[in-house]
């Protein structure tokens, strides 16, 4: 993968390591974090576990978050939190990918078709803060 380095928001960050969203950019500002680290494209439904192989390479890289909760955070209450969260830890942070053997790169279909098998694996869906379609 190289030694890329990129800068990304950290409500795209924050969104991963809480599983609560806050991402300003929506599901484009998670998707495209996720992207970066894995140098795969991950489809809706792939997003939680490819979330899951990248939170714990983040809070290596920014140890610092791992001090992050969710108290006050609501659906009311998500800008002021993310806002408080920025003041604190910036409101960029660099991020690193992960190595290539962390991530199993899967057909989106192929995995989608074992999530819907009975036994399937169905991780759970992050938490969606968005007042912008009110």
């Amino acid at each position: 993968m190289g030694a890329k380095i990129r800068r990304f928001h950290l409500g795209d960050i924050l969104s991963v390591t809480t599983r609560r969203f806050v991402a300003l950019r929506g599901m484009d500002g998670i998707s495209e974090l996720l992207g970066f680290m894995t140098g795969d494209s991950p489809y809706v439904h792939q997003v939680p576990r490819f979330a899951e192989e990248c939170a714990p390479w983040i809070l290596r890289q920014h140890p610092q978050l791992a001090a992050v909760n969710d108290v006050g955070l609501s659906p009311d209450t998500w800008t002021d939190w993310l806002g408080h969260q920025v003041r604190h830890y910036g409101e960029f942070l660099e991020i690193h990918p992960i190595p290539r053997d962390d991530h199993d790169s899967m057909d989106p279909a192929e995995e989608l078709r074992r999530m819907m098998q009975p036994g399937g694996r169905l991780l759970p869906v992050v938490l969606v803060y968005d007042d912008r379609n009110e």
